[in-house]
């Protein structure tokens, strides 16, 4: 059972004595294999189950971790006498991680209060504690277990770092991490990975360099995380140098490999990440990996997609390799291929995901009247998803085809009417395709209802990371310190813009000039562009800069970025 051998246990356990230890054992087996239900079961043909019995159906009930495992075990923890509870320390342990498993923290806390504790169980409440995201409840354990002279060992250490980056306080982080005498490779994975979920991955790459501990599996995974984040010329090569040098205890990882390749690939070194893809170990992640960063689709070269979608052993395709690759046919205009792959998916497995990509695919490539036809399938047996009609309503903006916006909108309204951020979105797109065709009055009309209805346009925001720091922007804004400089050099940017062929195209304009404005200057002004600006004037430039949005580019300045 140790070894997998379920069939070959069970075989042997039908035609032996059985007393509470071959029973014991044979649960174990149930539990390390994942076949919780099946100690469970066994369980209750026990006559009288002893202490490791107890413990190990209540570590099966956590592993299943719901209600009604749960109502299992406090019924069987109800039936233990008191007598039981102040001598069987190690199944109440059992007992509490069952209830933390479980979700039940009112009586994991009853029960936690009145244990014999040790620094286990104060592992075990930290972890709650900071997976429900209440860390000061981590942090107060700590100090009790101060008072209670209990030793913390490096898994303790862990929990009260996570709890201090979770509070967004790095430096009382940092000062922990200093005083830890024994520094273990999973307390530097601890710093490393709140560093780099605070935007601090130069930091982190630093605190890598001076590790004094050989790293773990988990180690090179965050790093390549960092790698993949930061995204700079330095860093990019910093990980392939990093892959270069795995650990031979490593080489056949593929944890370890999945992450370098999605650093690879989401950075644009394709030909290097397929090389890679060809020599590794392989398993359903590697192949989402290779699909679901899009670099094939973001890079025009979607056909590509597609060949390796076709090599992929049908049993490690899932949802989200289906997906990745009709998204990739969509941004390179393959409707045929799009179609294939979709029709070659049973019904009974397209998910609302996999609906979602097909319209999308068909509305970027104007098949309006095929979409709409696939959105009626879908809710033949679904309920309507907001983000099919929004496709095909951004595919009549971008058709400055007002009626069919009309249309669709007329659709989105009945099934999403009590959803105002859904109301409002489809409202802005449907004034936006009405003043790119040139209708100025109706988007009037439409943007004077949704004020008097109440309705906010969400702020278009743009934001990159600048010396390990956020930077916002909305369209125009001046608020940043190096407005002036950031301006100064949008200006000259897009004069070289113009000097290489770009003209602005001014359809994109959504609303009627001010008095001290140009169309190029409202262009200009928008929050990408800002956000690229910012970049641009920093010393050395950047080899690679990101830039995050909270709502779709427009279109000149997707055109701007290709020119």
């Amino acid at each position: 059972m140790q070894n997998g051998e379920i069939a070959m246990g069970e075989k042997l356990f039908s035609q032996m004595k059985k007393d509470t230890t071959t029973y014991g054992v044979m649960m174990s087996g149930y539990v390390k294999n994942n076949r919780a239900q099946d100690a469970i079961d066994l369980f209750f043909k026990i006559g009288k189950p002893n202490d490791v019995n107890l413990l190990v159906f209540f570590s099966a009930c956590a592993q299943l971790g719901d209600e009604k495992a749960l109502n299992l075990g406090k019924q069987m923890f109800s039936r233990l006498s008191t007598d039981f509870h102040e001598k069987n320390n190690k199944v109440l342990h059992a007992v509490l991680y069952m209830f933390i498993k479980c979700s039940d923290i009112k009586n994991a806390e009853k029960l936690f209060a009145r244990l014999n504790k040790n620094v286990i169980t104060y592992g075990s409440m930290m972890t709650m504690y900071n997976s429900r995201n209440e860390p000061e409840k981590t942090l107060t354990l700590f100090e009790q277990m101060k008072m209670e002279k209990i030793e913390p060992n490096d898994k303790i250490f862990v929990l009260i770092i996570n709890a201090f980056f979770q509070l967004g306080d790095l430096l009382k982080a940092q000062e922990l991490f200093v005083k830890i005498q024994t520094k273990t490779s999973i307390v530097y994975d601890a710093m490393l990975n709140g560093l780099a979920n605070n935007n601090r991955g130069e930091q982190a790459l630093d605190l890598f360099r001076q590790m004094t501990v050989l790293p773990n599996e988990y180690t090179f995974t965050i790093l390549f995380k960092i790698c993949t984040q930061i995204g700079d010329k330095n860093s990019i090569q910093f990980g392939k140098n990093l892959l270069e040098n795995i650990p031979v205890q490593y080489q056949t990882n593929t944890v370890v490999f999945n992450s370098a390749l999605h650093m690879l690939m989401q950075n644009g070194e394709i030909a290097m990440g397929e090389k890679l893809f060809s020599q590794m170990k392989k398993d359903t992640t590697t192949y989402g990996v290779m699909m679901s960063v899009n670099a094939y689709g973001l890079n025009g070269m979607g056909m590509e997609a597609v060949k390796l979608f076709r090599q992929i052993p049908p049993d490690k395709v899932d949802d989200v390799i289906n997906v990745c690759v009709l998204n990739a046919c969509s941004h390179s205009g393959l409707i045929d291929e799009a179609r294939e792959i979709f029709r070659n998916i049973p019904r009974k497995e397209r998910t609302e995901k996999i609906y979602t990509a097909m319209i999308d695919a068909l509305s970027r490539s104007n098949l309006v009247d095929e979409a709409q036809d696939l959105i009626s399938e879908f809710e033949q047996s679904h309920s309507p998803c907001y983000s099919m009609y929004m496709s095909i309503l951004s595919a009549a903006r971008n058709q400055r085809n007002p009626s069919l916006a009309q249309k669709i909108f007329d659709r989105i309204q009945p099934h999403f009417h009590n959803q105002q951020d859904y109301s409002t979105s489809a409202a802005v797109l449907l004034a936006n395709t009405y003043a790119l065709s040139g209708d100025w009055s109706a988007a009037s009309d439409i943007r004077m209802k949704m004020n008097q209805s109440g309705m906010r346009k969400m702020a278009g925001l743009s934001w990159t990371v600048v010396d390990e720091k956020i930077v916002k922007f909305r369209a125009h804004d001046r608020s940043h310190p190096q407005s002036e400089e950031i301006y100064a050099e949008l200006e000259r940017l897009t004069s070289e813009l113009i000097e290489h062929g770009y003209k602005c195209d001014t359809s994109w304009i959504t609303r009627p000039l001010m008095n001290d404005e140009t169309e190029e200057s409202v262009i200009s002004g928008h929050s990408e562009r800002l956000a690229i600006a910012i970049h641009l004037i920093q010393r050395p430039v950047p080899s690679r800069i990101q830039v995050m949005k909270n709502l779709r580019v427009c279109g000149d300045c997707h055109h701007a970025r290709e020119t």
